[in-house]
């Protein structure tokens, strides 16, 4: 009966909310994980250096 529910539209407020919090999450991990690139590449570019 759920899914009935969520198909007729009684819960769609209830699901929506979900969707931003996945795609913020999302947008947290590229970001540490971007950040760890570059991170990395800075300490190669300095071994190199040095």
């Amino acid at each position: 009966m759920r899914v009935v529910k969520v198909i007729g539209g009684n819960r769609v407020g209830d699901v929506k909310p979900g969707v931003p919090y996945a795609a913020m999450r999302l947008l947290i991990y590229l970001l540490i994980f971007l950040l760890f690139l570059l991170g990395v590449t800075e300490q190669i570019e300095i071994y190199f250096l040095a």
